[in-house]
């Protein structure tokens, strides 16, 4: 299900509604499947539900500290997708402490560009950029920050996601040609060309000046929230 809930997440909703009817999956585990396929489909509303479900569980039962990461993370992205910053804003500070806890410097990473972005929204755009500066010298305090930020593994949702920010911290730290190869790797995901992979490449479109690339994504982002649940 792992390998097709992006280019086939109708289908991927089908095998779970198997998977659970068979008990052959943690119900923690298809919600957050379901959460993941929804979120391909770009139904963001139902997309956080499940999430939430899963978070729900994975809280409850607190024998997965790594799978209740990543719901948190999850729920911090979604909660932002839906203009809900402040509750995203909550999600990420209540991961940064978990993230910490369990070594997850890809997580904390990807909780503090999200605090930044959180409160950049919210107008505090000094403590914004504070944030988004930390989540930079934390790439940075690896020798081999490619391996560290993308381990073996990783779906290609999170490939876009890691090469976007990467490209922006490597700008930010005056490494231009190391942006541009990063970001040129962003391209190459599939995410890439969705409306969320878009998304994601909005701070390094902006910091270079990419204004016409920006309005071209924000209106094909439109366009999908006139068709989907928003």
């Amino acid at each position: 299900i792992m390998s097709i809930y992006i280019s086939e997440p109708e289908r991927a909703l089908s095998l779970l509604n198997k998977a659970e009817a068979l008990g052959t999956m943690s119900l923690s585990t298809i919600n957050d499947l379901r959460s993941m396929s929804y979120r391909t489909l770009y139904m963001n509303k139902i997309s956080y539900e499940y999430a939430r479900k899963s978070y729900i569980s994975d809280s409850i039962s607190n024998n997965n500290p790594q799978h209740l990461l990543k719901m948190i993370v999850s729920l911090a992205e979604l909660s932002y997708l839906l203009s809900e910053y402040e509750e995203s804003l909550r999600y990420a500070s209540q991961g940064i402490e978990l993230a910490q806890k369990t070594g997850d410097r890809k997580a904390e990473g990807k909780l503090l560009f999200s605090i930044g972005e959180n409160k950049r929204i919210l107008s505090l755009k000094k403590e914004g950029y504070q944030y988004i500066n930390q989540a930079i010298e934390l790439l940075q305090k690896t020798q081999d920050i490619e391996e560290m930020a993308i381990p073996v593994g990783y779906t290609d949702q999170q490939y876009a996601y890691t090469y976007s920010k990467m490209a922006y911290a490597a700008f930010m730290t005056q490494q231009y040609s190391q942006a541009e190869k990063y970001f040129d790797q962003y391209r190459k995901t599939k995410m890439a060309s969705t409306p969320d992979g878009k998304y994601d490449a909005t701070p390094y479109l902006l910091i270079t000046k990419r204004f016409q690339e920006v309005l071209d994504n924000c209106e094909d982002f439109k366009k999908v929230l006139r068709q989907q649940d928003t």
